[in-house]
């Protein structure tokens, strides 16, 4: 590893463990890569020379030594994370596990595994690389399996993909608010005593001592760069802000705007809470009064329980459980969930989920309108939950939906959401494969939990291991002896699990705002409802996936970046023509088109997916861009009156362009000669909106403008989005 990149790892670890915030840490990975393969591939199978190879002698990872009854080692006492040990360069002394953690080797027991490891005296003890790719049908992996990929060649890797560039990576990035500090774990080389860093050690929400190879931790747009994001966890914020407030006193209006801010982000407790303690203040001006009496108001209106199911919808129902559904109703009452797919907790996560877009849709309201709250629904709003993609592809072929956001279609007329139990993206589904085929003979919860390291603790008689925790010792060992492979095991799970929970995040947030759209009536289901304001109104609520932490009515984080995207190259024309362009659907037109053409393709040329992919951002971008601007500048309900427009419409007639042009401005009452100047407004508020993380916003969007540059990512696309 290059010297400056050695010092630059271990000043990042030292301002990562002097902090008491916790930060954000971005995965990158290569789904078209094996990370288990050795550097000379055996076989003649067609994938890329995976990153691991075997250590050279004397080359040990010194997280991973266990230490010898005679003397210290990496986790004994005296070592590395041992209580009064040294610890990791530039880390407070004994910042690791305790003494004994991992299994001794007690001199005598091993040649060189006792208190002359750390030398050159040790016997190499590395993990040993699977043997994958070809024919070979020996592959010998840890803990026996490796995958055998054979693939047609030229194909890639993992089968035949149509369009599959073999020479080009195709990358997904998973994105972590860590809740504790991570630790840097690494190794020495033979005769130095300057540690090479290789892993960080983290917890995540499903378990703890994950170990992520620092290769895996890098920016999407510079591979140079290590993944981390150096911010305030939004609880954390949220303290400190509070924390500040009551040194000032608590003054009502900066109170509510607290209460807001936490609303945004997602924060319904602490939400609540701040509401709470306004109330309490006597003292409020007016425009306190009326937000404390629309919460009030909001707050009775979600504790009734809708009337039980839809009637009209008892057909559909009853041929679904005909077809082998079953029904759970979420806590709250509000919705109803059909599904075919078995056990209950990932759905009940689901409809926790609905219920909190729920929640957030209407208090949002009530703080922001402030003059009347959308009615709330008087019957159980339904979701269909379908277990097999294929299943899904035949219903949303079948059934009819706008263009597909995420993971999930609204039926509109019926007002049905319609979601995939499984994530749908590309890559992400390569992912998935690859992991199976990689992960057969060892426990994914144990890699999810960290369970899969063993405790280490043993009984000792005189110094050697007594003879009943032999066969135990024996096991452990083959954890530690293919250590470096686990720890690529338990990222890539950690990956899959971290961009499946993203995704369902995503299409909830936006697909259950949609549906909430239409029930409560802003949108009318009786008319062919342009899809701009329905993506628009929808996107404005979501947390999309490539979000570092959910929100509502955040600047988004990917279409944000792609509306300066396309704004810069020039892609996007005068901002006139964009606002008629939008309000009339053109851009959505295009892209449904332009996303059928590329369906109907059976190679995917290069030229028709960068078209989809560009149609599909300027549309969706846009559509976001202006619902965010009339929000920001009060004006929502010049949307709610573009509805009521629509609604006086014939009923299922398909709106011409003119037609939609003049509901927008009638509604916005606005004359022709005032467009260009309302659309320069609008540009201009976009320009000047940035993330609340403004370097990543900064280097992502010169990323993509520059293109892809040596030992830079080759994907220019924004990570996550739409």
């Amino acid at each position: 590893m290059k010297r400056w990149m050695c010092l630059a790892i271990a000043a990042w670890l030292l301002v990562a463990w002097s902090r008491s915030a916790a930060d954000f840490l971005i995965i990158k990975v290569d789904v078209s890569k094996n990370y288990l393969a050795p550097a000379t591939p055996q076989g003649k199978g067609g994938f890329k020379p995976g990153v691991y190879q075997p250590e050279q002698s004397g080359f040990q990872f010194a997280a991973f030594q266990p230490p010898g009854q005679g003397g210290p080692g990496a986790y004994g006492p005296g070592g590395m994370y041992g209580p009064g040990g040294k610890g990791f360069p530039m880390f407070p002394p004994g910042g690791g596990a305790g003494a004994g953690q991992f299994p001794g080797y007690g001199p005598g027991q091993f040649p060189g595994y006792g208190a002359g490891y750390m030398g050159g005296a040790g016997k190499e003890f590395g993990p040993k690389p699977p043997n994958v790719g070809g024919k070979d049908p020996k592959g010998k992996g840890p803990f026996g399996g490796g995958p055998k990929v054979e693939g047609p060649p030229g194909k890639g890797p993992f089968g035949n993909l149509p369009g599959w560039d073999e020479a080009k990576p195709r990358w997904v990035y998973a994105y972590l608010e860590l809740t504790s500090k991570p630790r840097g774990l690494g190794y020495y080389p033979k005769g130095s005593k300057q540690l090479v860093y290789t892993h960080i050690e983290i917890e995540h929400p499903w378990g703890k001592k994950c170990l992520v190879p620092l290769e895996m931790v890098r920016l999407p747009y510079d591979d140079e760069k290590l993944g981390y994001i150096f911010k305030e966890s939004i609880p954390l914020d949220f303290d400190h802000r509070m924390k500040k407030l009551a040194q000032q006193g608590k003054e009502p209006v900066r109170l509510l705007n607290l209460a807001i801010w936490a609303l945004e982000h997602g924060l319904l407790k602490q939400f609540h809470t701040t509401m709470t303690a306004l109330s309490k203040i006597e003292k409020q001006p007016d425009s306190v009064k009326t937000a404390l009496e629309m919460y009030g108001k909001a707050r009775e209106e979600l504790k009734k329980t809708p009337a039980g199911d839809d009637p009209a919808l008892a057909g559909l129902t009853t041929d679904l459980k005909k077809a082998g559904y079953r029904q759970l109703n979420s806590p709250n009452g509000h919705y109803s969930l059909l599904t075919n797919v078995t056990g209950d907790e990932a759905l009940q996560r689901r409809l926790k989920l609905m219920e909190e877009t729920y929640e957030k849709f209407y208090y949002w309201f009530a703080l922001h309108n402030l003059k009347t709250l959308p009615p709330v629904p008087e019957r159980r709003l339904l979701t269909v939950v379908v277990a097999e993609a294929k299943e899904f592809a035949e219903k949303q072929k079948a059934w009819g939906s706008s263009l597909s956001v995420g993971d999930g279609f609204l039926l509109r007329r019926d007002n049905v959401l319609v979601m995939s139990a499984e994530h749908l993206e590309e890559n992400f589904a390569l992912l998935k494969k690859n992991n199976q085929e990689m992960i057969k003979k060892i426990s994914r919860d144990a890699l999810l939990s960290g369970s899969i390291w063993p405790e280490g603790k043993y009984k000792y008689i005189k110094g050697k291991l007594a003879p009943q925790d032999w066969a135990r010792f024996k096991e452990d060992k083959k954890v530690f002896d293919n250590a470096a492979a686990i720890s690529y095991m338990q990222t890539l799970v950690l990956v899959e699990k971290l961009l499946a929970t993203e995704a369902e995040r995503a299409t909830i947030s936006h697909e259950a705002t949609r549906q909430l759209l239409f029930a409560t009536g802003m949108l009318p289901r009786k008319v062919e409802v342009p899809e701009w304001i329905q993506y628009g109104l929808a996107s404005f609520f979501e947390t999309p996936q490539g979000a570092f932490y959910p929100g509502v009515g955040l600047p988004s984080w990917s279409n944000l970046i792609d509306f300066k995207y396309h704004k810069k190259k020039s892609k996007l024309g005068t901002p006139k023509d964009v606002l008629l362009d939008l309000v009339t659907d053109r851009y959505f037109l295009q892209a449904r088109e332009s996303a059928k053409r590329l369906e109907a393709s059976r190679f995917r040329p290069d030229h028709l997916v960068n078209k989809a992919k560009d149609d599909r951002e300027i549309a969706h971008s846009t559509a976001w861009a202006l619902v965010y601007f009339l929000a920001k500048e009060g004006k929502l309900n010049t949307l709610l009156k573009y509805s009521q427009e629509l609604d006086r419409l014939p009923r299922d007639l398909e709106l011409s362009p003119r037609v939609l042009r003049g509901c927008f401005t009638r509604a916005y009452e606005l004359p022709d000669n005032r467009l260009q100047e309302i659309a320069n407004e609008w540009f201009t508020a976009i320009e000047n909106t940035v993330l609340e993380i403004q370097e990543w916003e900064r280097d992502f969007l010169n990323f993509r403008l520059e293109g892809s540059t040596a030992g830079k990512s080759s994907s220019s696309e924004t990570p996550g989005g739409s």
